[in-house]
């Protein structure tokens, strides 16, 4: 008897609990600031494979997880995974069966066989069943089955944001948490800040705590006390 294929076994409850990490209530595609957004919105709807790529803290993550959040919101099933390290081949059996599946840190695995093996796998199983999965830069990979079937897949470049984007990014999530930043308050943090945009997403959520605490607006102080409590932990 054939045992059956990744794509006919259901998704355990409990691999589903252990795998699909909740998502942030704002990384959404209405908080994008680019065009990466819109082409991954279109893609993600229709099957097959989509590789998301860009350089470090360029908001790849966001927009696997905006991917998720939009399917969820139009009633298909999805699943974020955040990482495959610390993981076995055997964490892909049957995930093949959601009908959005976003895949981050897949170059970890980049060179292991039996990974390798498993995700070629996979992308076969969710062509099948006119699924779709979408991968967070995968790098290359030494399978040239798997390797051939990514580089055929439609890629999404991550947007390369100038000044005045990171600024556009930095006020939107602040609307988002509850709380104004001017356009002012948010080239100061550009200015003391290191510049890359995960850094200073983390001092947004700074601001929000000080500013739930302390029952006031943003100003210049609290933004300093901020950008210390952000230094004290990095």
């Amino acid at each position: 008897m054939t045992s059956p294929s990744s794509a006919d076994r259901p998704v355990s409850t409990f691999r589903q609990l252990a795998l699909d990490i909740p998502l942030r209530p704002d990384s959404t595609f209405a908080s994008w600031v680019g065009d990466a957004g819109a082409q991954l919105m279109q893609l993600a709807t229709s099957p097959g494979t989509v590789v998301v790529r860009g350089a470090p803290c360029t908001g790849k993550t966001h927009l696997l997880q905006a991917a998720c959040a939009a399917a969820r919101a139009d009633g298909r099933e999805s699943m974020y995974v955040e990482s495959l390290a610390g993981l076995t081949p055997a964490a892909l059996d049957g995930l093949a069966a959601v009908t959005l599946l976003c895949v981050d840190g897949v170059s970890s695995v980049a060179g292991d066989a039996a990974w390798e093996e498993a995700l070629f796998h996979l992308l076969n199983d969710v062509t099948a069943r006119r699924h779709t999965v979408v991968l967070a830069d995968p790098g290359r990979f030494v399978l040239k089955d798997l390797q051939s079937r990514l580089e055929a897949a439609a890629v999404v470049e991550t947007d390369r944001l100038d000044d005045a984007g990171k600024i556009a990014v930095l006020i939107a999530r602040a609307h988002t948490r509850g709380y104004v930043l001017s356009d002012e308050a948010a080239r100061y943090l550009l200015s003391r800040h290191a510049r890359d945009l995960a850094s200073l997403l983390e001092v947004i959520e700074h601001i929000e705590r000080l500013t739930l605490e302390k029952q006031r607006a943003v100003t210049i102080p609290l933004l300093r006390q901020a950008l210390r409590v952000a230094e004290d932990e990095s």
